[in-house]
């Protein structure tokens, strides 16, 4: 995290910022980050790196600290900095990415006029390193948005500009120099357009540039904004039952609240509410650029964004509070062909939209609570993973407590009689309806009841699951000869599959309701062949999921012109 003294920074340019005081906070990724260069400074003649991170995700930021950290202007990364700790100090020598020659470029910053012969750059390279030497230091050359020098070489010389970057990076090879360059992907994606010939260059580039992955994780950046919100003077107060809706959320979104996510760290998030908190964090890595979006937002007086809730006296700035400010702000993000999830961004708009003209709803009074129950219910389906249990216990509760909302419980009953939302049991949680004539949960449930209970358990998994050939990896390594394995599915063990050919052993899967894990030892201690024996205890439930899908491609069979419930019925299919 960067942040001026005085002000608040959305970016850093490593140029222009060299000799700002910035406040930077360490994250464990930036540490790994750190931490890999310095070993491979260390231990191997590694020295250069490509940084690869999505947009606004602090590589500039990380830069500005590297380098404060290398001349002991701030220390950053006190444990991890003895290996450097023995140069008196390091010459940063800074490239910010301009559409324009990378050969030129260098060029210019060592005053070398006859840059068409490379041979003078690495000449003058060469006199510069030498006298750093001479006074106990390093170099580092720091390549800053380098994707603009890609985009131009791709475009203009890629034989020579390529060849140049091959000899630049070994070049640095075992000199106390690091070549360090930022970009937004990897280095395949900057060489479409270019001949075979010229692509297997780029992939000698690549193979002399080490790649670090610089994606701050949603945890992170939580921690980051956790050390921005305790900053503020709004957040001391907590509403009476901050607790209660942590509990809520928590018990209902096991995958979302991880292990780390304590109360205590809950009410340094306050005025979001965890689950909030998170969905933002992952909404800004999709629809804005990262650390830098997120901390505008806490930063600027947007319309429905932080400073305006602060004004509302709402208790929590909440998924419906956060549904609007997305809706507002990033609307151009949400109705771009290659956004993200633009299909369920449509869909939230087109139940909303129902839901506005059912008089139903509105003459219960209901209308401004339905709003509220859709805004929750399409902004989870888009970022809460599938365990989340999303009920109607869950609604109810989460909107009681997080905003002022009454009758939450009517109004989804209203809205699931008028089908513009509807609970997917295989999900435990409420979809959107979209448009479809099939009660999808009904006519399963009736096929079902069709279906002969008595099925060939083994038949059906033989007919779904085509399992491969496995080697025993332990004999393969100790004798340098494979031994192959085969799977074979019965409801009682097999003693008598005896190896032939290149099959060497078999894995005898069993379902069966009649064994027991006594008469499936004896028949194993009895076997006199190579056979491996898997008795599965959960039959009963295995059994009757087959029957589920069995009755699922019944409804997908008698429904083939209703896309909307082909589409779910595959959902539904996948997931058993």
């Amino acid at each position: 995290m960067n942040q001026d003294i005085a002000k608040f920074s959305t970016s850093v340019n490593i140029e222009r910022d060299a000799e700002k005081t910035l406040r930077y906070i360490t994250t464990p990724n930036a540490q790994e980050i750190f931490k890999q260069i310095a070993n491979n400074f260390e231990t191997t003649h590694q020295r250069a790196f490509i940084m690869v991170g999505a947009y606004g995700s602090g590589k500039s930021a990380f830069l500005w600290a590297f380098e404060q950290t290398l001349n002991k202007k701030g220390n950053y990364f006190a444990d991890l900095f003895s290996v450097f700790d023995k140069f008196a100090g390091f010459e940063f020598v800074p490239f910010v990415g301009k559409p324009q020659s990378l050969l030129a470029t260098v060029a210019e910053k060592f005053g070398v006029e006859k840059y068409k012969v490379t041979k003078s750059i690495f000449k003058a390279l060469d006199s510069h390193y030498q006298a750093l030497q001479e006074k106990g230091k390093g170099m580092v050359m720091l390549f800053d948005e380098f994707g603009k020098f890609l985009e131009y070489i791709a475009k203009h010389s890629p034989e020579k500009e390529t060849y140049f970057l091959q000899e630049l990076a070994e070049w640095t090879s075992g000199k106390n120099v690091l070549l360090i360059a930022s970009l937004h992907q990897g280095l395949a994606g900057y060489s479409y357009g270019l001949t075979e010939t010229q692509r297997n260059e780029w992939r000698k580039v690549e193979g002399r540039l080490k790649e670090l992955t610089f994606n701050e994780p949603v945890e992170q950046l939580l921690q980051l904004a956790s050390h921005h919100l305790e900053a503020r003077k709004e957040n001391a107060k907590l509403p009476t039952n901050f607790n209660q809706l942590f509990e809520v959320i928590k018990n209902a979104n096991k995958k979302i609240i991880k292990d780390n996510y304590t109360l205590k760290f809950a009410k340094t998030l306050y005025p979001f509410d965890v689950l909030t908190a998170t969905v933002l964090t992952q909404a800004l890595q999709k629809y804005g650029q990262n650390e830098r979006s997120l901390f505008s937002f806490l930063n600027a007086d947007d319309y429905l964004g932080l400073f305006d809730f602060y004004k509302s006296g709402l208790p929590y700035f909440n998924l419906v509070r956060l549904f609007d400010y997305l809706k507002h702000n990033y609307s151009s993000a949400l109705s771009q062909r290659e956004a993200f999830e633009l299909m369920q961004w449509s869909a939230i708009k087109m139940a909303i939209e129902r839901t506005e003209g059912e008089a139903v709803i509105e003459d219960a009074g209901l209308l401004p609570t339905a709003l509220e129950v859709l805004k929750t219910v399409g902004i989870l389906g888009i970022f809460a993973p599938k365990s989340s249990h999303l009920d109607a216990d869950f609604l109810t509760q989460y909107l009681e407590l997080s905003g002022k909302t009454k009758n939450v419980a009517e109004a989804i009953e209203k809205l699931t009689q008028q089908k513009i939302i509807r609970y997917a049991g295989y999900a435990n949680r409420y979809v959107l309806w979209e448009s479809s004539d099939v009660d999808i949960e009904k006519e399963i449930q009736k096929n079902i009841r069709e279906i002969d209970q008595n099925i060939d358990l083994v038949k059906e998994l033989l007919f779904d699951f085509d399992l491969p050939y496995i080697i025993a990896k332990q004999a393969l390594l100790q004798r340098g000869t494979p031994r192959v394995f085969s799977f074979q599915i019965s409801e009682a063990p097999i003693t008598s599959l005896e190896p032939e050919g290149e099959i060497d052993g078999y894995v005898n899967l069993i379902f069966s309701l009649g064994q027991t894990e006594e008469s499936i030892a004896k028949a194993s201690k009895d076997c006199k062949f190579a056979t491996l024996f898997g008795f599965f205890t959960n039959t009963a439930k295995i059994r009757q999921t087959v029957i589920e899908i069995k009755a699922i491609r019944k409804v997908k069979a008698e429904n083939l012109d209703d896309k909307v419930a082909q589409k779910e019925l595959d959902n539904l299919e996948r997931h058993h």
